[in-house]
């Protein structure tokens, strides 16, 4: 859900403020002009009503952030405040973040602007977004039925201040991030299983400031070795996966609702076209089958199946594998590579570009296939595609540690398609 609120704030004089901007080197800052916008989606589970942004932090800092030059909280913000010409740069922030915290989302915003003499200076909107990361701990019901009472889960970001969430706990952590693209998620359950003990510990890389990290435990079983009197014995292990919840969601609050002084006139509406009984009759796409929708599937890492929405830390070449499905026949696989690294000048150099369509590869055809990918009448109409980025992988370690992000599109000649981001952590 989207909230956005504003306070009516009462006027204060303040510095060297007067009722008209100064003329001795300073303008005015205009903090009535100053609105606080919360992206608060969270998730189809969301269940607050909406944000109160009355308490929330307002920061001036100096233009490098190094000298914090007044703090307010934003009911209590004057309507103006002198400063000198120049650079500075304005924090807006829900509370004060601790590392650790049970149903706290952090709210977080920040934007420069300059000061010029005699000028007053309007900040407008600031949209606040989830800025530490939140974590919800699920269990599936046939591990459920074997759960003991002691169950466990203890969490925690980049091995910092840890949050204990036993097998009743609905309630979500927050955890504060270190940086914005590239933090550790640490899981560790301990408890008893069908009566034994099992412990567990995860970890997972890649992890952004904003995140929702969904972590699912299973129940696994395997069959084991054959007993004396020719019966099978069962393996039971406790499997766990890490899903991002999309909680990307981009609204502008508007202004304040007020009295328009001056309506404007709509504009005029175009006159239809009329119909030219010789047309054909418009028809529309035929719809695609739920069961013949495209899809794109992790087949192999380092000869294993793997969760395409997971990161993956690739040390150097390796086997990676990726299938495409198009039950109704592919038409297009669209591909953008977004990295740290290998910007397109780099990838240039080895007859790529960031941008490129396995279908009609154009110039990039050559580059495409010598590594190792399918091109052209390869694709065109095929139900099962194997996007091999097997050798592509020597190529992510060779300038550094990064971040890379495959974005894989498949459309079909129905018109349907699919996006998944394959993304790979160079070491």
């Amino acid at each position: 859900m989207i909230s956005f609120t504003s306070c009516d704030r009462e006027a204060m004089v303040f510095g060297s403020q007067t009722e008209n901007p100064t003329t001795n080197g300073q303008g005015q800052l205009n903090l009535s002009s100053l609105k606080i916008g919360v992206n608060a989606a969270e998730s189809e589970v969301q269940t607050r009503a909406g944000v109160d942004v009355t308490n929330f932090i307002v920061k001036l800092y100096d233009e490098n952030k190094v000298t914090l030059l007044k703090e307010w909280k934003y009911s209590e913000m004057p309507e103006v405040f002198a400063l000198n010409v120049g650079t500075y740069e304005i924090d807006v922030l829900s509370h004060e973040v601790n590392e650790a915290e049970w149903e706290k989302p952090y709210y977080y915003a920040t934007q420069k602007f300059d000061i010029s003499a005699d000028t007053f200076t309007d900040l407008g909107t600031i949209t606040c977004r989830l800025n530490n990361v939140k974590v919800t701990i699920e269990y599936d019901d046939e591990l459920k039925a074997v759960m003991g009472n002691d169950i466990n889960v203890a969490v925690s970001l980049n091995q910092n201040t840890k949050l204990d969430f036993n097998q009743t706990e609905t309630r979500a952590g927050y955890f504060k991030t270190q940086n914005a693209e590239n933090n550790v998620l640490y899981t560790s359950f301990k408890g008893t299983i069908a009566g034994e003990m099992y412990e567990v510990n995860n970890s997972f890389s890649g992890v952004k400031a904003g995140e929702y990290r969904r972590v699912v435990y299973s129940l696994k079983s395997s069959i084991g070795d054959i007993d004396e009197g020719g019966v099978p014995t069962f393996i039971i292990s406790v499997d766990v996966t890490c899903f991002v919840v999309d909680m990307t969601v981009d609204v502008d609050p508007g202004a304040d609702e007020g009295i328009d002084d001056f309506p404007v006139a709509p504009d005029p509406v175009d006159p239809v076209d009329p119909v030219d009984p010789t047309d054909p009759e418009p028809t529309d796409p035929e719809p695609t089958d739920p069961e013949n929708a495209p899809s794109i599937v992790g087949t192999s890492f380092y000869g294993a199946p793997f969760d395409i929405d997971q990161s993956l830390i690739i040390p150097g070449q390796c086997e990676l594998i990726v299938t495409l499905f198009a039950p109704d026949k592919i038409a297009n696989v669209e591909v953008t590579i977004d990295s740290d690294t290998l910007t397109p000048d780099i990838l240039g150099e080895v007859g790529l570009t960031d941008e490129f369509d396995l279908a009609y590869p154009g110039d990039y055809a050559t580059g495409l296939s010598g590594l190792g990918f399918p091109v052209g009448d390869d694709v065109i109409g095929q139900t099962e595609l194997l996007f091999d980025i097997s050798q592509f992988t020597e190529l992510l370690g060779i300038y550094g540690a990064a971040t890379h992000h495959f974005i894989i599109k498949v459309t079909d000649q129905k018109g349907a398609s699919v996006t998944k981001t394959l993304t790979l952590i160079s070491e």
